[in-house]
């Protein structure tokens, strides 16, 4: 999902709290709509249709002109978020990447994304790289307002900070229970995402699963 505001543009990077910041802009009052990659007509199935307008990032828009941001996350704490969210949701995204990752143990989950693709989550934040400004998963809110104002957009803080949670999924007791990390997993991550845990300033010992500001997901 990219959302276009009247003076900018915000690239949903998967489990980084995009559909609350899409929430809270509506809340605060910034107009907004939804945009699509710029080869959408050429996507032939469901599938690629969905992840067209929900993944388009700043090499498939046609918005440059634009000031852009996004949000990252620690890699540690985006595997528990996507398993969890997977697993609460019966695994609804069938496309061959979450075929072959697919399984309801977490540590297993984890090893066939290394397994398959090797630094997958660095490789993905590359694509976004571009963006002006990269704000963090941790300090949502805060980011977000920081954003917004370097962009010119007019808006009310207020109501964009009372915005609910969204997509909550491993705050469940049970999930967030069954996600937790043997220190083998949690060195092998911090190994192969070395990049985005280095070029986005986290430390290798985040608060797993920790509160992000405003409460949102």
């Amino acid at each position: 999902m990219a959302l276009q505001l009247p003076h900018s543009v915000f690239y949903h990077i998967p489990k980084t709290g995009g559909v609350w910041v899409r929430e809270a802009t509506h809340r605060a009052g910034i107009p907004v709509n939804e945009i699509a990659a710029s080869d959408v007509c050429g996507k032939e199935t469901l599938q690629e249709l969905r992840y067209a307008f929900y993944h388009a990032s700043p090499h498939n828009i046609l918005l440059q002109d634009k000031f852009s941001f996004c949000f990252v996350r620690h890699p540690l704490t985006w595997y528990q978020s996507q398993w969890a969210h997977n697993m609460k949701n019966n695994w609804p995204d069938n496309g061959p990447f979450i075929r072959k990752v697919r399984s309801e143990n977490f540590e297993e989950f984890v090893r066939k994304v290394i397994a398959y693709r090797p630094a997958y989550i660095s490789q993905m934040y590359r694509l976004f790289e571009s963006a002006d400004f990269i704000g963090h998963y941790e300090s949502l809110a805060d980011d977000l307002v920081c954003a917004l104002h370097m962009a010119g957009e007019t808006f009310d803080e207020q109501l964009l900070c009372s915005a609910p949670p969204a997509n909550t999924a491993s705050r469940d007791p049970g999930l967030r229970e069954k996600c937790q990390y043997p220190e083998t997993l949690r060195k092998l991550v911090l190994e192969v995402e070395r990049e985005a845990v280095e070029k986005y300033g986290y430390a290798e010992d985040p608060v797993i699963l920790g509160r992000p500001v405003c409460s949102a997901e």
